[in-house]
């Protein structure tokens, strides 16, 4: 008797095989976005407004603020914690996540509802490890 087995799949169609695992996965979430969002990003149960526009402000400072934390963090063991261009690089990281905070509590709607951290499951979950 043989086991399924990661091994197996492999043994039998090759190692690429591993990576079928995620079409039927894909599948599935492609079925489930189609029952529950309609289009443009909205909830089929929300009331939001079909003129609703995308809050490319907080996309782009969300991107640059999480893209500049992540690249300094990772990269102060090459830099060194004294180095000019590693703070460079981590100031540009607060100040974009800084604006990113404050387009968010003025836009219509934004990426992320700010008022989410008031319910104390979110508030404990996310912060938990502080």
């Amino acid at each position: 008797m043989v086991r399924w087995s990661g091994g197996l799949d492999t043994r039998s169609f090759g190692w690429l095989a591993i990576f079928w695992i995620n079409a039927p996965l894909g599948a599935a979430m492609v079925v489930a976005v189609r029952r529950t969002v309609e289009h443009g990003g909205a909830l089929r149960s929300s009331a939001r407004s079909a003129r609703e526009r995308i809050d490319v402000a907080g996309l782009v400072l969300s991107a640059v603020g999480l893209s500049a934390l992540v690249f300094g963090l990772t990269q102060a063991s090459v830099y060194g914690w004294t180095s000019v261009r590693l703070w460079v690089i981590l100031a540009v990281a607060a100040a974009a996540l800084a604006g990113f905070v404050m387009v968010e509590r003025r836009v219509a709607a934004p990426l992320l509802d700010l008022r989410l951290f008031r319910r104390p499951n979110v508030l404990a979950g996310t912060c938990s490890r502080w």
